[in-house]
């Protein structure tokens, strides 16, 4: 038998509806908070973003599989967890919000579309297998990064921890992009100074809280929580904190990620997703 209308019943969303389901809150707070000294670099939150939070939630978990996680499929990413594809056409309405924000807030005057973003979705569990120690610092491939937290039972530290690197000649920096410009230290060396600390390319080890060493010294946390919004630049040295003792056997940590991407990648190697699909 072949297909028939019924059988996408319940699958078809009109595009007054995805407006519907992801309706800023009027009531939201917005707010940028500038990092510790001597760091010159700011961070922007947004709590109780959405009006229905619950309900992108749900939607999100049934929109699409999850194909594959690391430690099934180590060369799949770097990325920690699990990663669930997000069409732009799903989120476009929120995307435009997210664009009129940095705008508002000064963050970049450049000409941003809405398929400048690449959108998925972050799984994290407490048993999930971490591969190249990527729960470690990275950088990432876009030029800024949003997290909307959607697990409504995060632990109070939740969020992204930025660190500053620490290299072998004294120096200390935050950004790779200005320490690639302004620091006169070869990106083979930053790149080394990055993977000190890592079992290996593709190597499983176990997820862990990183708190900082002699690599890396901690900064500060972005906070997250549910129905709060981060948003920070893709190229400081940061990671997800995520504390397994916080959590029971079958905690899920799930959150929305929009990652803009302007400008071509830093040179250095990526610890964190794999080349851009669009260029490849």
């Amino acid at each position: 038998m072949g297909l028939t209308f019924d059988d996408f019943k319940g699958r078809i969303i009109r595009p007054d509806e995805i407006e519907k389901l992801f309706e800023i809150n009027p009531n939201r707070k917005e707010y940028t908070q500038k990092l510790p000294d001597p760091w010159d670099h700011s961070y922007i939150i947004v709590e109780d973003v959405l009006v229905n939070p619950y309900d992108v939630k749900d939607f999100f978990i049934h929109a699409s599989y999850i194909a594959g996680t690391n430690d099934l499929i180590p060369d799949k990413t770097g990325a920690p967890g699990m990663q669930q594809p997000v069409a732009n056409e799903w989120v476009k309405s929120f995307i435009l919000y997210l664009r009129q924000l940095l705008y508002d807030h000064k963050i970049t005057r450049r000409d941003i579309t809405w398929y400048d973003f690449n959108c998925y979705n972050n799984m994290f569990w407490k048993n999930m297998i971490a591969i190249d120690s990527n729960y470690r610092p990275h950088v990432d491939p876009g030029d800024f990064a949003f997290n909307l937290f959607l697990s409504d039972d995060l632990h109070e530290d939740e969020g992204t921890a930025v660190f500053a690197m620490n290299m072998p000649d004294g120096q200390k920096w935050i950004d790779i992009r200005d320490m690639e410009r302004r620091s006169g230290i070869h990106p083979r060396m930053i790149s080394q100074r990055m993977d000190q600390g890592r079992v290996g390319e593709g190597k499983l080890d176990n997820w862990r809280y990183f708190q900082g060493d002699d690599v890396y010294d901690y900064v500060c946390t972005v906070p997250g929580g549910f129905n709060c919004l981060s948003g920070y630049r893709g190229s400081l040295f940061h990671t997800a904190v995520y504390d397994p003792k916080n959590y029971s056997d079958d905690h899920v940590r799930y959150s929305f990620v929009a990652m803009l991407a302007l400008t071509s990648p830093s040179s250095m190697k990526s610890s964190f997703l794999t080349k851009n699909p669009n260029k490849s």
